[in-house]
This record gives C-alpha cells, sequence and structure tokens, in this order.
C-alpha cells in the first residue's frame, strides 16, 4: 500500500496534504496552518467544549452530520470528510448567522471564549433536528462549559434562533401544520444563505474512493492505516502486530500530543463496513466494534420497536447506560470497540456489559492466511489480562448481548415433594425458570411456572406462598397466599386442582406498614419457617398469624424478627435449611409427567 495524500474540505475549501501528521489534530491545524482562530483550545482533553466544530460524513448514502472536539481529532481521520468551522457559518463579512444573531441578542455570551463552540453544538443540533425540544437542547449543551454567562440566556438564544431557519434549509419552519407552499431546498451555489459556506461539497459526494479505499498516510516516524474492508484490517494488523487499532477519536488525539502513544503505526478502522453494523437476531444483539455509541443509541431506537418486553428491559438498560457517556462530542466519536479495548476496567459501560453476559468476538488470519476466530465473555478474567489475552493480531469485530440473559434466584422456588413452584419475577425471568427445569429433570422433579397477577413487583415467593403444613392421608396440606394478589386461576386449576394441597387466604399482616426503605411488601408477615410438621419460627408481632397456625395446632416460636424487614426480607430469607428427615413425597399424583 503506497503514501496517499489526504483530502478533507473545510468550509467549502478542499484541503490536501500530501504528507499529513499523523501527530496533528484538527484544532492545531486550524489555528497554525490555516490561520481560522474561530476554534479555541481551552481544556484539549475534550472536557469544555470550546474547540467543538461539525462534521459532515456520508453514511450509507446518507449525509451526516455531527459535532465533535477538533483537539482530540488528528486530520487524518478525515479523509473525505468535510469539517465546518464557526467561520463557515457567519461572520462580519458574510453576516450572522441566526444563530450567532440570536445569542447576540438574548445576551447569550460575554467573554465570548466558549460563544464558538456553542454556536457549532446549535448549528450541528439545528442540521438533525431542525425543531429541538428544550430537553434536546439542553443535552447537545452538555459538552459546553460556560463560566461566565450562565445558561439560562444561551438557551434562550437557541430558542429564539429555531423560527429563524437556522440549518438553512427551509426545514426548521416545517411540521405536521404547517402550510405546504413553504419551500424547503437544497442548497447550490446560487441559493444558499450567504452567511454559510458549503457544508458537503460536491465532490466528496460522488467520489465513492474518499469512503471506500484503504488509504495510509506517512510522516517522520508515524504511520496512519485507514483500511477500507475488513480483508485489508486483517492484513495490516497481521503484518504490524503492535500498531495501536482505533475505532474511534477520543483519546488518540491526546495520547499523541502528549508523547504518550506506544506505537508509532497506527490504524484506523472506522471506515471498515463490516464493523459498523448493529444486527439483532432472536436471541441476541450485535453491535459492531467500530460502532459509534450515537449510532448504537440510534439503532437501539429504531429496534426496540419490534422487540418484546423482556428483551425491552436490554435495549432500555443499554440506552440508559449510553446517556451518561460523556457529552454529544464524544458520543459521536466513541465506539463500542475502543470503550471495552482501551484497557480501562472502570468504563461506564464495563459493568454493565458483564452483567448481561457480553460476549466479545475476535478475528485474526494465520499463518496461512486464513481467517481464525474465537470469542470470550466480557468478565473479570478478560479484564484481568487486558486485551492481549489471546495475541497481538487478533481484532475485537464485535460484541453480541443475549437479549434475554437467563435469570434465576433460588428465593423464587417453593418445594412441595417432587413438585417446584417457581414465579416469574424481577429476579427469575422465563430463560432461567427453562434453565432449572432442563436441570431437575433427570433428578424426578416437576418445575411449574405460577403467576401473581395482582403483585406489581414481584420479588421471592415466599412473601406470595407458603406452606404450613404437609398432606397426610388424614387430611390435605395447607399453603396460604395473601388474598389480595391471589394466584392466577389457570395456574391454580393446572397445579392444584386434585392435588393433595388447599389453598386458602393468609390473615393480613398485623401492620400494612413496613419501615421506611425497605422495598418489600407488608406480606413479610408470612415470611416464616416451619421447623417440623407442627413447629413454626414466627415473627412475634404477627397476632393474626400466630392465631391461624395455633388453631391448625401448629407450635409457634415467636422471635423479634421485625427490624429486619428493613432489609427487604425475614426470618426464612435469613435462615437456612442444611438436612431434614424424611423422604421426598409425591403430593401431586394427578401430574403423573414432567411438565414440558
Amino acid at each position: 500500500m503506497g503514501k496517499h495524500s489526504l483530502v478533507f474540505f473545510i468550509n467549502g475549501r478542499k484541503v490536501e496534504e500530501e504528507s499529513p501528521s499523523p501527530e496533528t489534530t484538527l484544532l492545531q491545524y486550524l489555528r497554525r496552518v490555516l490561520f481560522l482562530p474561530g476554534t479555541k483550545g481551552a481544556c484539549e482533553q475534550g472536557g469544555c467544549g470550546s474547540c467543538t466544530v461539525m462534521i459532515s460524513q456520508k453514511i450509507d448514502n446518507k449525509l451526516v452530520h455531527f459535532c465533535v472536539n477538533a483537539c482530540l481529532v488528528p486530520i487524518c481521520y478525515l479523509h473525505g470528510m468535510a469539517v465546518t468551522t464557526v467561520e463557515g457559518v457567519g461572520g462580519t463579512e458574510k453576516g450572522l448567522h441566526p444563530v450567532q444573531r440570536s445569542l447576540v441578542d438574548s445576551h447569550g455570551l460575554q467573554c465570548g471564549f466558549c460563544t464558538p463552540g456553542m454556536v457549532m453544538t446549535m448549528y450541528t443540533l439545528f442540521h438533525n433536528v431542525p425543531q429541538p425540544t428544550a430537553d434536546q437542547m439542553e443535552r447537545a449543551l452538555e459538552g459546553n462549559l460556560c463560566r461566565c454567562t450562565g445558561y439560562r440566556p444561551i438557551i434562550d438564544a437557541f430558542k429564539q434562533a429555531s423560527k429563524a431557519c437556522p440549518c438553512g434549509l427551509g426545514l426548521c419552519q416545517q411540521s405536521d401544520s404547517t402550510d405546504s407552499s413553504i419551500e424547503t431546498r437544497t442548497v447550490t451555489e446560487q441559493n444558499r444563505d450567504p452567511s454559510q459556506s458549503f457544508i458537503f461539497p460536491p465532490e466528496l459526494q460522488v467520489k465513492e474512493e474518499y469512503r471506500k479505499s484503504s488509504v495510509v498516510f506517512t510522516k517522520g516516524d508515524y504511520s496512519w492505516y485507514r483500511p477500507g474492508s475488513l480483508s485489508d484490517l486483517l492484513q495490516i494488523k497481521q503484518q504490524h502486530p503492535d500498531a495501536c487499532l482505533l475505532m474511534g477519536c477520543t483519546s488518540v488525539g491526546f495520547l499523541l500530543r502528549t508523547g504518550q502513544m506506544k506505537s508509532k503505526t497506527i490504524i484506523c478502522g472506522s471506515n471498515v463496513p463490516d464493523l459498523c453494523t448493529v444486527e439483532m437476531t432472536d436471541t441476541e444483539f450485535i453491535i459492531g466494534s467500530a460502532v459509534t455509541m450515537r449510532s448504537l443509541e440510534q439503532a437501539l431506537t429504531d429496534k426496540a420497536k419490534g422487540v418484546n418486553e423482556n428483551q425491552l428491559r436490554t435495549f432500555d438498560a443499554l440506552q440508559d447506560g449510553l446517556r451518561w457517556i460523556g457529552a454529544d462530542q464524544i458520543r459521536n466519536m466513541a465506539t463500542i470497540g475502543g470503550h471495552i479495548m482501551s484497557q480501562a476496567p472502570n468504563h461506564d459501560l464495563q459493568t454493565l456489559l458483564m452483567a448481561m453476559g457480553a460476549q466479545l468476538n475476535f478475528l485474526y488470519l494465520d499463518k496461512n492466511n486464513t481467517q481464525k476466530s474465537m470469542s470470550c465473555k466480557l468478565d473479570d478474567t478478560f479484564l484481568q489480562n487486558g486485551p492481549g489475552r489471546f495475541g497481538s493480531a487478533e481484532i475485537m469485530t464485535s460484541i453480541s448481548i443475549p437479549l434475554t440473559s437467563k435469570c434465576f434466584d433460588a428465593a423464587e422456588v417453593l418445594r412441595l415433594g417432587k413438585d417446584l413452584i417457581v414465579q416469574q419475577s424481577m429476579t427469575a425471568n422465563r430463560k432461567g425458570i427453562d434453565w432449572l427445569r432442563r436441570h431437575v429433570k433427570s433428578r424426578g422433579y416437576r418445575v411449574h411456572e405460577v403467576h401473581f397477577p395482582e403483585d406489581m413487583d414481584p420479588v421471592h415467593i415466599d412473601a406470595s406462598l407458603v406452606p404450613l403444613v404437609p398432606p397426610t392421608n388424614e387430611r390435605k396440606g395447607i399453603l396460604i397466599t395473601p388474598p389480595d394478589r391471589p394466584m392466577r386461576k389457570d395456574d391454580k386449576d393446572k397445579i392444584f386442582k386434585g392435588s393433595s394441597w388447599e389453598i386458602i387466604d393468609a390473615p393480613f399482616p398485623n401492620s400494612m406498614i413496613v419501615p421506611e426503605c425497605c422495598e418489600s411488601t407488608a406480606w413479610l408477615s408470612i415470611n416464616m419457617l416451619m421447623v417440623g410438621p407442627d413447629k413454626a419460627i414466627v415473627e412475634e408481632t404477627e397476632l393474626p398469624l400466630i392465631n391461624l397456625l395455633e388453631s391448625l395446632g401448629i407450635k409457634c416460636i415467636r422471635v423479634p424478627y421485625r427490624d429486619s424487614y428493613i432489609f427487604g426480607g425475614s426470618i426464612h430469607c435469613q435462615t437456612l435449611d442444611v438436612r431434614r428427615n424424611g423422604k421426598r413425597y409425591n403430593y401431586s399424583p394427578n401430574i403423573d409427567s414432567i411438565e414440558n
């Protein structure tokens, strides 16, 4: 692969560098080479937003705009892209853009140092969301710090700007109730607003090689490879096993600028189509390693429309986790692969993905140039051994997240001889119950799933269904259940009709008020421990329950245990049966086969 020239556009002007330095950031290039001082440098770590610019890129034949921190982005990353700075939005010569004018009119600036970044953030938002809500505006500005003006006049300024077509395309004036005569247009040299430069020049729109070709930029000791296909990426990584592989641009600029980059060879996989996909099967959600946090958020929103309730929990958890990763300038560049492989175990999503049972998928070329794959769980072993646990030529291509990981809690199981009664709850899902059923089937146990529809937040079955006395030849066994949240009739008929058990209403608790901070219910009152056919350990204040037990000939051992309610449990939750005498009975002979 020979050397290439770097080509990108800034404010509609073509920039071509024959020997671009991977060490040069966009902020340095703008200020020191092109003498465009509007983009400010302050923290130079991506935290303040004063260097915000807009990048425009064609992805899947769609023009996409996103704001980034110019201090973090090496210019080599920008091949085939267009950059808009505050000078391209408006100025004294071309006139102020509506976004800029509204800041002046609303007194939205004082020292003005943060203002160019504010302008570019909102300029980008208006291009993507012509009529943003107040919440969208506030979220967009999370990555822009202002130390003197305060944010209220800035927000007011952008609300005012939204009325003046700040996107320049007429889209801002459109709504469901808008007169269809309002014109929307494609910006050309003849009709564009003189305060705005071309955002995405025609050359970038028609030349596919800018996006699809593999290129390399070299200057001094550094080489920057940007492969356009997965096969090229694997070949380059095989040739340079110690190279730094990056997918986004949230840390490489800082590491290069501060001399902390360990390798002089950098491979950027952001343009490999196979790494930029988000797919969903019946059982898992597969995210390409070069998918940005911004793209993943959008994909989750789009794909959530067709999933079931259990799968939606996975989507919601991911959405909530993504929401708190940096600001938009970071989310627009940070990728799922870079997030996981950056050897930083304290990163925000690590714990969530580990809890979800995420699997990491890798590819590499063997000595015969044959593609080989491998995978591993994202777990403590991976974090301790780091990305090099397999070797140095492997590339993480995707992460697979089970849509419904098995979730199972033994406290959701009630054993009645050969029958295990399990409720689907906040701590036990259908896959967990199926797992239990498979594992105990060969041991002669039957697993039955029960539901208590009136219990909106079911957690642990011992506050919903409790056995008092076992069946004998002379009498049926007795189970109690809260009368205000009974078992579903179909479950009751299927499991207990014709069986040796009778279900009766439990007496209401002595008090329906639970201790402060307790996340359980007052029905912890029936959470007791039967230590024999005629002996039970019971909370001493639960007199209604004690009266019922004594009427059944059960001796009650009264203990002061109510203070433990604050921990969400009671006697049965905090004791353990090690061994009991007797044998395993079949209390439900009417069920003559194991439930499938």
